[in-house]
């Protein structure tokens, strides 16, 4: 069997693929992104100020915080600490990667997520941080 390539021009694929795009400016989801991106944006920089954030950062909703001993030495364990205990509280994030980004946490909620259940899920993340 061949692959060329995922979407490849197929029609339904193709149908799909609009379908997305109308739903995303029918209901203007990248001025949503934006906003949203500004409330999370204001929030985590305000964990810097707790130990061991070291940096929070990002685009619209797709946010980076780093966690560090002495802003220079990544902590890798308190963050799978972290990610573990936010996990049991509900709240699902991503590793950063690998080598000098496992210490990061990304935190990247859907484009439609309510008002409330975005602040709802920055007040559990303020809340295990502070422990």
């Amino acid at each position: 069997a061949y692959h060329g390539s995922t979407y490849g021009g197929a029609p339904i694929s193709l149908a799909g693929n609009m379908a997305a795009l109308e739903y995303i400016d029918k209901y203007r989801l990248l001025e949503r992104v934006k906003k949203l991106g500004e409330v999370i944006k204001k929030r985590s920089n305000e964990w810097t100020e707790y130990m061991n954030v070291w940096q929070c950062r990002g685009w619209g909703l797709l946010k980076a915080i780093d966690f560090r001993d002495g802003k220079d030495k990544p902590m890798v364990d308190y963050k799978t600490q972290i990610q573990n205990e936010l996990f049991r509280q509900g709240i699902i994030t991503m590793s950063g990667g690998q080598g000098r980004y496992l210490s990061i946490l990304r935190l990247i909620p859907p484009f439609t997520i309510p008002d409330e259940q975005l602040d709802t899920t920055l007040d559990i993340f303020e809340g295990v941080i502070k422990k």
